[in-house]
């Protein structure tokens, strides 16, 4: 049976009774480097899987490791590009097991590429689970020679957005010397306080200029702001997948919507998340009238906004529908109880009217092979571009009028 079966009951229950990254880490015990070992687990299908999670208490809070999401991602972006599905098991020597690492191995050109699982549309990249630890750099290459020895055959390794944050807590692998900050960042709001307590968040100058807006919109008509059920969910992605591209088409730019596999992967994944709840997909609407769509993921307190679409129509976009279906969603986490709402990837101007932490995210470039020299020497000037545009702003609003 393949990674997109019907995931066994273990597995889901192994799943569901892990916590997620957990406080206090400070206190827990080393690893034994000296006999660490690792395996290859034959996808999410494989019978050792739910026992190694079974002991191994930490998941991480991002939706992006959820072995839901890992299925339909292999079942559709993984197929149309012929990636393979690859979980690493590393243990110490006593047998305890230390992590179980995601990567995805595909071919670019004639370089084999071993990759963390990602595929373009992963915000984050982790550890599928971990032991309650915190790692040393050290540990980390202990347990990057324990996963190479049994790596398939591959030219160049890549680590992208790896947050060094993640959950309130150092990722697994922040102290890892391997890793570089590659000149981005994700954005954070909570919705608590230091105390615990809910978090006003109707002074924030985001929320304000959202509501502003909706107020001006509601002179136009009757306003709704739903989430999509069973009935409602196919036409609201229909009109989110023709508004991206709309907007991007008129500015020139690309958008991954554009490849099939791309918009087979969020329908799949919409109706999937749906039957669970790990899924929730709102639209704003003017007398019936859809102006905008959020598509965010739920996991452990947190809804991660990955995809936000607007109308292109002259006579709403003055109004900021996008702000305002943003604002809604925020509230909507709020209302919920959730205690984190994540913008995602990119540090775009108006996040920080949210007044929203940003947390740099990391990459390595790890040739094993002199094939994998030139991607890594690409990867590598990539991340200085974006890190010398993040220093000088002109040098990116030049990019960004040279695009269009």
């Amino acid at each position: 049976m393949g990674v997109i079966g019907v995931l066994s009951s273990s597995l889901a229950q192994a799943i569901a009774a892990g916590a997620v990254w957990p406080l206090g880490w400070a206190g827990s015990r080393p690893i034994a480097r000296d006999g660490l070992s690792a395996v290859l687990l034959d996808g999410l299908d494989d019978p050792r899987l739910p026992a190694l999670l079974d002991r191994m208490p930490a998941r991480p809070p991002s939706p992006f490791q959820e072995p839901g999401f890992i299925s339909d991602l292999m079942a559709t972006i993984g197929a149309a590009t012929g990636t393979r599905l690859v979980l690493v098991a590393v243990s110490d020597g006593s047998g305890e097991p230390v992590m179980v690492l995601p990567f995805g191995l595909r071919r670019q050109g004639f370089t084999r590429v071993l990759e963390g699982l990602d595929l373009e549309v992963s915000d984050y990249w982790a550890p599928l689970a971990v032991a309650c630890r915190r790692f040393g750099a050290a540990d980390l290459d202990a347990i990057w020679r324990a996963a190479r020895a049994v790596l398939p055959p591959a030219d160049l390794v890549i680590l992208r957005k790896v947050p060094l944050a993640i959950g309130g807590e150092p990722h697994p692998l922040a102290a890892w010397s391997r890793l570089k900050v590659m000149g981005a960042s994700a954005v954070r709001l909570s919705l608590v306080g230091p105390d615990g307590e809910p978090a006003p968040i109707s002074g924030l100058g985001g929320v304000k200029d959202g509501r502003r807006k909706e107020r001006k919109l509601a002179k136009s008509g009757t306003i709704a702001f739903v989430e999509a059920d069973a009935a409602t969910l196919g036409p609201v992605l229909d009109r989110m997948i023709e508004q991206r591209l709309e907007r991007f088409r008129a500015m020139g730019r690309p958008d991954l919507l554009d490849r099939p596999e791309v918009e087979d992967f969020y329908r799949r994944r919409a109706w999937n998340g749906l039957a669970d709840g790990s899924v929730r997909v709102f639209a704003l609407l003017v007398d019936g009238e859809i102006l905008a769509v959020s598509y965010g993921l739920r996991r452990a307190g947190t809804l991660t906004i990955v995809v936000t679409s607007m109308t292109s129509d002259p006579r709403w976009t003055a109004f900021s529908p996008g702000l305002i279906i943003m604002v809604r969603a925020i509230e909507w986490a709020a209302a919920a109880g959730l205690h984190t709402v994540d913008l995602s990837v990119g540090a775009l101007a108006y996040k920080t009217r949210f007044a929203a932490t940003a947390t740099e995210l990391a990459e390595a470039q790890i040739p094993l092979t002199p094939l994998g020299l030139p991607l890594a020497a690409c990867g590598t000037l990539r991340r200085w571009a974006r890190r010398a545009m993040r220093r000088h702003p002109a040098l990116a609003r030049l990019r960004a009028g040279a695009g269009r």
